[in-house]
């Protein structure tokens, strides 16, 4: 029997990785290109017919299921439209239409942290439950959740905005505008402006900061993880508010949620050693404790190759289920 593939695309700002995906997860040819986002829409749309049509001239004829995309922005569910995608600056762009008429496959196009979540369910570190939440931890903050074995979407396709669940009503303003949700403390670009604000009320508590960032204004949060490390004592305060506000976004999600396991993961996470089994333990503490009596809190396990891997798997669990085609993009 021939070996049948299916092509994921992560989908971002800075760029556009694919990769050709085996029925059982493994990566077999991956190609990447630098996202032309001043291009606009046809240019980057041009951009995935390209690397689509590279990826697909590498498998044998007749041996591609479909194509899964992973966008960062809010998708419409029954279109496959995107609504809107702040880092490609894109509203509201029938990116599904456009892609099946020019290549020719079924194409599902899906949330980015949503497809990671449907990766890590079916090839990492969740498989074999069916109930569990992923938690990603970058630059924002963001998750999927699988329910009773299905990829929870809500009512308009917008599930998983934890980054947005208020942890202080009365803390630092957020992207979103409203103040004091758990981005605005954790995410990484609220630890860099956290930083940053603290630095400009008092300029001499910042030289340990400074020491890898000449200019306060080009401080991240690599840079505030590096001085945390040497003790300083202005990123240890920005670091230990962060890790507190995800202790309690974590237990809000856990006891709301009550999922068998809890995958955590995202580029926050792994800039510091310590801040998985800090998270864990708080959780255990402070969560109800029948919400933790079997919780298992583990990291997410897909890597650097989550986001191509976890819109595979979106094609590979519809193609299983018999969907195919526009109406049943989501219909996990």
């Amino acid at each position: 029997m021939q070996e049948m593939y299916t092509i994921g695309i992560d989908l971002g700002g800075t760029k556009i990785e694919a990769a050709a995906i085996t029925l059982s997860g493994e990566i077999i040819h991956s190609h990447s290109i630098l996202t032309k986002v001043t291009a606009g829409y046809p240019g980057v749309k041009a951009q995935l017919v390209e690397i689509i049509h590279t990826i697909t001239s590498l498998l044998p004829a007749n041996s591609l299921l479909g194509i899964g995309i992973g966008v960062p922005g809010q998708v419409e569910a029954k279109t496959g439209d995107v609504i809107f995608a702040p880092n490609l600056q894109w509203h509201q762009v029938p990116l599904l239409q456009d892609l099946e008429e020019a290549c020719n496959s079924p194409i599902f196009v899906l949330n980015d942290l949503r497809a990671i979540t449907v990766g890590e369910w079916l090839f990492g570190a969740g498989k074999n439950s069916s109930n569990l939440f992923c938690m990603f931890i970058g630059t924002g903050i963001g998750g999927g959740m699988i329910c009773e074995g299905r990829l929870m979407q809500g009512s308009e396709n917008s599930f998983g905005e934890v980054g947005h669940t208020p942890v202080n009503f009365k803390g630092p303003i957020c992207t979103c505008g409203n103040h004091g949700c758990l981005e605005a403390y954790a995410g990484g670009w609220a630890i860099a402006r956290n930083a940053k604000e603290r630095i400009q009320a008092d300029p001499s508590k910042g030289k340990a900061i400074l020491k890898h960032c000449s200019r306060v204004e080009d401080i991240n949060a690599t840079h505030v993880f590096q001085a945390y490390r040497e003790g300083d004592p202005l990123a240890s305060e920005v670091v230990e508010e962060a890790i507190e506000a995800l202790i309690a976004g974590c237990i809000g999600v856990v006891n709301l949620t009550n999922p068998e396991k809890l995958i955590l993961g995202g580029g926050v996470l792994n800039g510091f050693q310590g801040f998985f089994q800090r998270i864990k333990r708080g959780i255990e503490k402070g969560a109800l404790k029948v919400a933790v009596r079997s919780l298992e809190i583990v990291p997410a396990a897909l890597g650097k190759h989550s986001g191509v891997i976890g819109a595979a798997a979106m094609v590979i669990h519809n193609q299983k289920r018999g969907n195919v085609g526009n109406e049943t993009t989501y219909k996990l």
